[in-house]
């Protein structure tokens, strides 16, 4: 009797070192499409009705003209998906290369796994991100394509495996032409092509977007590619709108300029870098400042996020709303600008706490300090302050204990900052008064821990400002 409970005893306590543990990936399912009020209900049911829940949804509406952004925004309301979903409307019409490269670059991590669905399509079936979770433990495997089926079926459509030689002399742009879905990678990966690649005629690529993508993929990629023979995705062929139905001379045409550009070398690391909650949600790699420097704004007007005050104004008529807070308000030159009757209290730190009583004695003015009880306030405006903190989760618990309606925070994009300089920026930044720098995807999440986004956007007249107007949660 000893010896079975002591062989009990060790089996329980050792079998986990034998065995091993199947990983969570997060995957992100990325579509773009245009007047699909026909098809959006099973594109949608096959995503929401998938087994596997490690994932979010990122859905870009191309400017339809048959109210399918309104149709889906409601859809996923009622299937009450709108934790796990973002909405994208184009105001204008964009096209899908353009839509994929900043859906990609501004709403997905680097460490998640970018699964492509155009939004006319539908999943194949209720496993599909089960059985790739599956695939994806292979830390090997850094992409996939694979096969589908066409509706109505046609076998055109049915794909293959890419020869060993196309992969080991990189030939894929001369030798491989099969390029069907379901298309899986690493957000990272996708980041790392060039921005011009999906360029023709300075403009992003207006067909043959897939063949822009994947090549650069592919060859970056090299041995760690994967093909998936089951069918994991279904091609709609009823709406009459496929490519190479309507544009197939510009697609041949689009197809041979891409396979002419310069090729990529394979990789030899992939270096995903998941965000870590101790680095406020800002990937894993990049480096803060240790220490905070003020910045003196008493002499600053409207020529920075002036775009934020006049959202908080538009908002504020909107509502009906009249008490306003203004957390760092700097020179309070914007705040009196846009709130001149309005009741106000501006939050400041000495000296600018001091210049702001000199100057404007009539109005309330009060010391910013996280350990105090704030005002009550219609709207709570912090504009670009977040990023001088060196604990910035000290600022958003204080203004979640404000009772408010709304809040309006804003901070610099470091991937428009990194655009406009041409750099990779790593921190600390350039700015010297700013601790740290968020991409947009990075500080969506930092403060949807906290709040409820409504929006989130870039100002029309300074992209490089990010702006996210929310509530407190309930």
């Amino acid at each position: 009797m000893f010896g079975i409970n002591r062989f009990l005893w060790c089996f329980i306590f050792l079998f986990p070192l034998f065995i091993s543990y199947a990983q969570d990936n997060q995957f992100v399912v990325v579509l773009a499409g245009r007047n699909n009020k026909s098809w959006y209900k099973k594109n949608l049911d096959s995503i929401f009705n998938q087994t596997y829940t490690q994932y979010r949804v990122v859905y870009v509406d191309d400017n339809s003209s048959d109210g399918t952004a309104e149709l889906v925004n409601n859809y996923v309301h009622e299937r009450k998906q709108e934790e796990r979903f973002t909405l994208i409307a184009n105001k204008n019409r964009k096209l899908a290369m353009y839509n994929y490269y900043h859906a990609i670059h501004n709403h997905c991590q680097d460490s998640e796994i970018v699964v492509q669905l155009d939004a006319d399509d539908w999943f194949a079936h209720k496993g599909v991100l089960a059985y790739l979770n599956k695939v994806y433990q292979d830390e090997n495997i850094w992409m996939t394509y694979g096969n589908l089926k066409s509706d109505p079926y046609s076998p055109i459509f049915v794909a293959r495996a890419i020869a060993t030689n196309i992969i080991e002399k990189n030939l894929f742009r001369e030798k491989w032409s099969t390029m069907t879905a379901l298309r899986t990678f690493y957000a990272t990966l996708f980041k790392k092509i060039h921005k011009n690649d999906f360029f023709f005629k300075e403009k992003f690529l207006s067909t043959a977007y897939d063949v822009g993508i994947l090549l650069p993929l592919l060859e970056m990629c090299g041995s760690h590619s994967h093909y998936i023979n089951e069918v994991l995705y279904i091609y709609n062929r009823n709406t009459g709108l496929n490519d190479d139905v309507v544009n197939r001379s510009s697609q041949l045409y689009i197809d041979s300029y891409i396979r002419k550009k310069k090729k990529y070398s394979p990789l030899k690391n992939l270096y995903v870098t998941p965000s870590v909650n101790n680095n406020y949600y800002i990937e894993r790699g990049y480096h803060s400042r240790s220490h905070y420097t003020h910045y003196d704004d008493t002499k600053c007007t409207d020529q920075y996020q002036d775009g934020v005050y006049a959202l908080a104004k538009k908002l504020a008529l909107q509502n009906g709303y009249k008490k306003i807070i203004d957390i760092g308000c700097g020179s309070a030159f914007k705040l009196l600008k846009y709130f001149q009757d309005y009741e106000t209290c501006g939050y400041e730190i000495e000296p600018t706490l001091q210049h702001l009583k000199n100057v404007y004695p009539a109005r309330i003015w009060k010391k910013s300090d996280f350990g105090a009880i704030p005002d009550p306030a219609d709207i709570v405006i912090c504009s670009d302050v977040v990023e001088h903190l060196v604990e910035p989760d000290q600022l958003l618990q204080w203004i979640n204990t404000i009772d408010c309606k709304l809040i309006i925070l804003s901070t610099p994009d470091r991937t428009i900052l990194e655009d406009m300089r041409r750099t990779i920026e790593m921190g600390p930044p350039l700015n010297g008064a700013h601790v740290r720098e968020w991409r947009f995807n990075e500080f969506a999440q930092y403060v949807g821990k906290t709040f409820d986004i409504s929006v989130h956007k870039h100002l029309a007249h300074q992209r490089e400002c990010q702006v996210i107007v929310c509530t407190k949660r309930t």
